[in-house]
């Protein structure tokens, strides 16, 4: 199958379910929802190949972007299959339907690697899942606060957005996302400062994409702290998990975005 036909297709089977659980209707049921969510999956993974694989290796700013958000719904139905979060895929498919449709245009062919070694290949891959587990973990925090502000009084978005856990439930899912997110980020900072000095001969290269990464990690390490001491949780730590991640998604993403799309470099 061709780009165009694995483009639109992925998108059909993605805005299906969110206008589903955007109107609230009865049909498609969830589990209807969920096998073409399933089938927009197979098509994201099939257009992830073509774009990212078949010439070389592109891991530019919009493949990065299409394997993150494909990594972030596929833990949405994950999660789903134990408990109810009921609106949290809408969180986890509208990114990635606006980064689909976008993708001709992001699209740069400048960035293609025809060899990647196991330890860089390794680096990567953990640095992709790293940003997902935390990607989701932010549309998670984001989904309990309207979850939560549901909840007295219940509004028009109520009847969007449900569980059937309790809040502090919920929460404990959400923290073990940050627990593993922020360890495999750990691993990934290691593991990028070993090629810093492997490649450049200096342990450590002071730039804006360093900076924000440690400002991400600095802000995770005091969610993950002041959780493990105070206790914190609600709105304190939604707004510090968003935050940490507004740092960490300036760090890379926002970075590439600049370069490749704005800056064409």
């Amino acid at each position: 199958m061709n780009y165009w036909i694995l483009l639109i297709a992925s998108i059909f089977f993605y805005a299906i379910p969110s206008i589903a659980i955007i109107f609230n209707l009865s049909k498609p049921n969830t589990q209807t929802i969920k096998k073409l969510i399933g089938v927009g999956l197979l098509f994201h993974t099939f257009f992830i190949y073509i774009a990212t694989f078949s010439n070389g290796f592109n891991l530019n700013f919009a493949n990065t972007f299409l394997i993150i958000t494909l990594f972030i719904i596929l833990i949405s139905l994950i999660i789903n299959l134990k408990a109810t979060f009921k609106g949290l895929e809408l969180f986890a498919l509208v990114p990635a339907i606006f980064i689909l449709a976008c993708h001709p245009i992001l699209q740069q062919d400048y960035y293609v690697i025809n060899y990647l070694s196991v330890n860089a290949s390794i680096h990567i891959m953990m640095a992709i899942i790293s940003y997902s587990l935390l990607a989701f973990g932010a549309i998670l925090s984001f989904f309990l606060l309207c979850f939560e502000e549901n909840l007295h009084p219940p509004r028009l978005t109520s009847l969007i957005l449900k569980g059937n856990l309790s809040l502090l439930s919920m929460e404990s899912i959400l923290f073990k996302f940050y627990w593993l997110g922020f360890i495999l980020l750990s691993l990934t900072l290691v593991s990028g400062f070993l090629f810093s000095n492997y490649i450049f001969g200096n342990t450590i290269i002071w730039n804006h994409k360093l900076v924000f990464s440690l400002f991400a990690w600095l802000s995770y390490a005091t969610l993950l702290f002041g959780r493990i001491t105070y206790g914190w949780r609600g709105k304190k730590a939604v707004v510090i998990s968003l935050v940490a991640f507004a740092f960490l998604f300036l760090a890379y993403l926002g970075t590439k975005f600049v370069l490749e799309v704005l800056l064409k470099r």
